[in-house]
């Protein structure tokens, strides 16, 4: 199934799925938490690969040359192209977990289940 979702979307569900990812679940279960996670991860990692870009670029002295940190008067700059990026939408083959084969698993607070919602059938 494909699900349309923003990589910001992407990148708040991360920690919540980080834990259904790493829970002690039933071996089938875990085989397709797995399975799915497969093209939700390649799509976090291109968008982490991309802040590190952002950050190069713009950690530069007055003078242009590299620097460690992102000069304040770079910062609404970087921030601006980041948010631009986080605001992409992309399609993903996923099929949701069901709440049910993972709930007496893993702890979820509920914002967590909120940046997890279109990735849980209920």
């Amino acid at each position: 199934m494909k699900v349309k979702v923003s990589l910001k979307e992407l990148k708040q569900a991360e920690l919540a799925l980080s834990k259904v990812l790493n829970a002690s679940l039933p071996i089938k279960v875990s085989y397709w938490i797995n399975k799915n996670m497969k093209p939700i991860i390649a799509e976090l990692t291109l968008v982490e690969e991309k802040r590190v870009q952002l950050v190069k670029k713009y950690a530069v002295d007055k003078d242009g040359k590299p620097s460690q940190n992102v000069p304040k008067e770079n910062m609404e700059a970087l921030q601006n192209e980041f948010i631009s990026l986080l605001d992409e939408e992309v399609e993903i083959d996923f099929t949701p977990i069901k709440l049910k084969d993972i709930e007496n698993e893993v702890k979820l607070s509920a914002g967590e289940i909120g940046s997890l919602d279109k990735f849980i059938e209920v």
